[in-house]
């Protein structure tokens, strides 16, 4: 497998040149004990920033200037242990009269889903979006629809459970229940994004498929027999300008090799200090995925 630079591909921010965020707060305080953390999270994470901490790839800000809407990805997870989000929300909340702030924070799996988190909570839903004609956008109308689908509706699956292979090939699974669907159904919907690059390329994709139970996608995880079948009826329609064309893709210089994340990771691991409830993917016959969200 080629590399095509240092980083993770999650890490190319969706508004070049954006300010990064000021968690300071200069003359508020926060008005929780959970903010308080959060906003303390986040200052680390700048300090850190020159060694990689957390990668600022867009924000939204409400008319009012009091609602502020942040997506991070988080550059660590590709070293840390299995079934860490790479990607980091934050929702912050200004109230005027008490001068104090609130930090929401949620980790997703994927770009798409901490965007649906935040639009969820008010944010603009143009900011937060995969662009045509970049690597993390669509290839092709269907994969554009389903992104354009996980993007505005993506809160109502909630993650059950996932993890980020970066030994074999660069692809993070999900395993997602649908919170609209009958509570007895025990359909699962699998996510499956994987990173493809060459000598010229990189390049993102994305498929949703839907599975009659939990165990049967950790079967399909394991030994993966068959091709996926597109799940129905999980897409929604794009504008004209968000439409794919066909082309080549510059490469983004911004993926670390596989191998080397795989060597790195082990190395960074003492022997017993592994948890049991991240085992990333299947292996073994009777093996289930298990992953830990945070």
């Amino acid at each position: 497998m080629k590399q095509c630079g240092a980083q993770s591909p999650a890490l190319a921010p969706t508004q070049p040149g954006a300010p990064v965020p000021d968690f300071h707060f200069h003359d508020w305080t926060p008005a929780d004990d959970a903010s308080a953390d959060a906003q303390d999270q986040f200052l680390k994470a700048d300090w850190f920033y020159a060694h990689g901490t957390y990668d600022f790839l867009s924000r939204s800000v409400s008319r009012d200037s009091l609602d502020e809407y942040l997506i991070y990805a988080d550059r660590g997870a590709d070293w840390d242990y299995p079934g860490v989000n790479r990607i980091l929300c934050a929702h912050i909340r200004l109230d005027p009269a008490e001068r104090t702030f609130t930090i929401d924070k949620a980790g997703r799996p994927t770009f798409e889903l901490g965007a649906a988190w935040l639009i969820s909570r008010g944010a603009d839903p143009a900011v937060f979006r995969s662009d045509v004609g970049t690597p993390r956008g669509p290839s092709t109308l269907q994969e554009a629809q389903l992104l354009e689908h996980l993007r505005l509706f993506g809160d109502r699956y909630h993650v059950v459970n996932h993890d980020t292979d970066t030994h074999q090939q660069y692809e993070t699974w999900a395993i997602l229940k649908d919170t609209t669907a009958d509570p007895e159904d025990q359909s699962r919907l699998l996510l499956l994004e994987q990173w493809r690059w060459d000598e010229r390329t990189c390049k993102r994709t994305v498929r949703l498929a839907e599975f009659d139970s939990y165990d049967a996608i950790a079967e399909w995880l394991e030994d993966r027999a068959v091709p996926l079948t597109t799940a129905q009826g999980r897409s929604t329609a794009v504008p004209e300008s968000l439409v794919p064309i066909t082309g080549a893709l510059e490469r983004l210089p911004t993926v670390a090799r596989p191998g080397q994340i795989h060597a790195a990771r082990i190395r960074t691991l003492p022997p017993g200090t592994g948890r049991s409830e991240a085992l990333g993917p299947v292996h073994g016959h009777h093996a289930k995925p298990a992953g830990r969200s945070r």
